[in-house]
């Protein structure tokens, strides 16, 4: 296995993770074992394209505090105005959507981030739809925006045209929270 192949096999074994994950979480306890169909899908990640980004801390800062605000504008929304969490995530979604892509038709590498930001703002929605279900105190909700950030990172480019991607990454990141935080109580 040449260098390139391996470096491309990261993004699939975590996206790929999260969904087991989220299968397992989700379905098992429905319709038992038959839920492993579900992990067809993960055959048909080998055809989308993947994209491995140079690690720029900068880039991973940006995409944390994004997704830190998705979570927060989500929960926010469902608090301040009662609403449902779906409605909430689709309102931070909808106005993050109003971020421009380009200034005066140039696109550069800050404007580039910012299209990445308000995705990652997006994918923390997602995370926020949990509301404070799962956010006992800021430093769960901090850990989580970390998570889900860098999560988003490795992923940004990767996986161009599957649905289900942000709110994967959103789900993974409470999930993973969540099993670290149950690790971290048994010990």
């Amino acid at each position: 296995m040449n260098q390139e192949s391996r470096t491309n096999i990261i993004p699939l074994l975590v996206l790929g993770s999260i969904h087991i994950l989220f299968l397992l979480y989700i379905i098992t306890p429905a319709i038992g074992w038959l839920s492993v169909l579900g992990l067809i899908p993960i055959i048909g990640y080998k055809h989308l394209p993947i994209k491995i980004n140079k690690l720029n801390i900068s880039e991973i800062g940006l995409d944390v505090f994004s997704f830190s605000l998705g979570i927060l504008f989500t929960i926010w929304i469902i608090i301040k105005f009662d609403t449902s969490p779906v409605f909430a995530s689709a309102l931070i979604g909808s106005l993050a959507s109003f971020i421009p892509n380009t200034v005066l038709g140039i696109k550069t590498k800050r404007i580039q981030n910012i299209s990445h930001a308000k995705l990652a703002i997006y994918a923390g929605s997602f995370a926020g739809m949990t509301g404070l279900k799962y956010f006992p105190d800021i430093l769960s909700l901090i850990i989580t925006a970390i998570i889900g950030g860098v999560i988003y990172n490795l992923l940004r480019n990767s996986f161009t045209g599957l649905g289900g991607k942000l709110g994967s990454i959103g789900f993974g990141a409470i999930i993973l929270y969540s099993l670290s935080a149950t690790l971290l109580t048994i010990w």
